[in-house]
């Protein structure tokens, strides 16, 4: 896929993403209360008009588009919109998200990586391209422990990657610097795989691909980052709460 989304939009698609469950064969409607919206998109929870911002916010989502490129073998590229409706109960404080039926055949092939991957690694995240070179990282690990047993290096194109990042600019040294490397710090920080990657092949000057590692950390990193995040998020709501 490509989208436009800001950093609390994305963050706000992952955790719903992440309610899909394995067992899903339809995109139900997903409920989440209106503190974990707040929390996600950054929203001041002391504003006197909070519903209107939460509004604002879901109605700028909802006019996002999002391109989705078809792997079937055709050029042709079909451009949808993530939510179809929301319901917003105030005296819940929850609101229901159901998302736009065209998503179904993508994002139910996808129910596997989203309900194995947590997304509270990407809530601390600064980068819009952390988060997808870090969902992208999930969705191939797999296919790269495989390739790394039979000593195998999984390979990442180039034009491939600016497509999924919808990085428009064409200089390798600036993507490197402003989408790579800030990536691969966040992620080695904050998650549960240390990324890495390498120059793979290249055409006179030109970069065309790189060879990608995505290994695990053991299971008590993952949890210590899990927990360093949890309690920075708390503690900066206890602030904004103060």
């Amino acid at each position: 896929t490509r989208n436009n989304l800001t950093l609390s939009q994305q963050r706000l698609m992952l955790h719903i993403f992440s309610m899909i469950k394995p067992e899903d064969t339809d995109l139900p409607s997903y409920e989440l209360s209106i503190y974990d919206f707040i929390k996600m998109t950054g929203m001041d929870p002391h504003s006197g008009a909070l519903y209107k911002q939460v509004r604002k916010n879901i109605e700028e989502l909802a006019n996002a588009p999002i391109q989705w490129i078809k792997n079937n073998g055709t050029s042709t590229v079909e451009t949808f919109r993530w939510i179809d409706k929301v319901r917003i109960d105030e005296g819940r404080a929850r609101m229901t998200i159901t998302l736009d039926p065209v998503l179904k055949p993508h994002l139910v092939q996808l129910k596997t990586l989203y309900t194995t991957m947590d997304v509270t690694y990407t809530m601390l995240m600064r980068s819009t391209y952390s988060i997808r070179i870090y969902e992208l990282c999930k969705s191939y690990q797999s296919l790269y422990l495989k390739k790394k047993a039979a000593g195998e290096p999984l390979v990442w194109n180039l034009s491939m990657l600016y497509e999924q990042l919808s990085y428009t600019a064409n200089r390798w040294s600036d993507f490197r610097r402003l989408a790579l490397e800030k990536a691969k710090a966040e992620i080695n920080e904050k998650t549960d795989i240390i990324f890495n990657y390498d120059v793979y092949e290249k055409k006179g000057q030109k970069v065309l691909s790189l060879v990608v590692t995505i290994d695990p950390v053991d299971d008590a990193a993952a949890q210590a980052n899990l927990d360093s995040i949890n309690s920075t998020v708390r503690k900066k709501e206890q602030k904004r709460r103060a």
